[in-house]
């Protein structure tokens, strides 16, 4: 069932029937005189299993790998598009509404991690930062005002005002605008220096 096994024994199957097929073609017509492995008839209980036909579904065919491949990366495929698309909790979110988090935990929460926060519309909290690097502005600024066709042709890399928050409550990222220009050697530190 795993697609390396069927892969294997698939080109195995090939190549075993394959030299069956030379090795049992010449003699076949020979079965009514005397019984030999390649007589698939008359053979007894010392056949060897060949055919004529490598895809078919019985042995030595390899029908039956590919159509269990094909089956395997269906399933596998449509796994990773669930997990890429987070389909299991959107779908936990529609029969079961939005989490509701105990008022205790998020205040720890909020003690805890975040000394300084901001209001904003819906009971987000999120850390004030009050002071801005002049380069940082200066870049914001760069990145808002030139056209995006004039940025592609100087930066490798660009980020307009891009942000990460985390379970709707703790903004990890919050609007950071770049430009990595070609050639250039670029690192980005976070407040506690990750």
């Amino acid at each position: 069932m795993f697609p390396n096994y069927n892969l294997g024994q698939g080109l195995n199957d090939i190549y075993q029937n394959s030299v069956l097929n030379d090795l049992c073609a010449p003699i076949v017509q020979f079965c009514p005189f005397f019984p030999n492995p390649c007589c698939k008839d008359t053979c007894g209980s010392n056949c060897v299993y060949w055919t004529t036909n490598y895809l078919g579904w019985d042995k030595p065919g390899i029908g039956r790998f590919i159509v269990f491949m094909g089956i395997q990366s269906i399933v596998s495929f449509t796994i990773l598009l669930f997990i890429d698309y987070r389909i299991i909790s959107k779908i936990r979110y529609f029969i079961c509404g939005p989490v509701q988090y105990d008022r205790s935990t998020v205040n720890q929460f909020r003690n805890n991690i975040i000394s300084t926060t901001v209001q904003v519309t819906d009971n987000v909290q999120i850390p004030n930062v009050n002071h801005e690097d002049d380069d940082v502005v200066e870049e914001a600024e760069r990145i808002k005002n030139t056209h995006t066709f004039v940025l592609t042709e100087t930066d490798v890399l660009v980020l307009n005002q891009v942000e990460k928050v985390y379970n709707g409550m703790f903004h990890a990222v919050d609007q950071v605008s770049l430009g990595v220009k070609q050639r250039e050697c670029f690192g980005l530190l976070g407040v506690n220096g990750a």
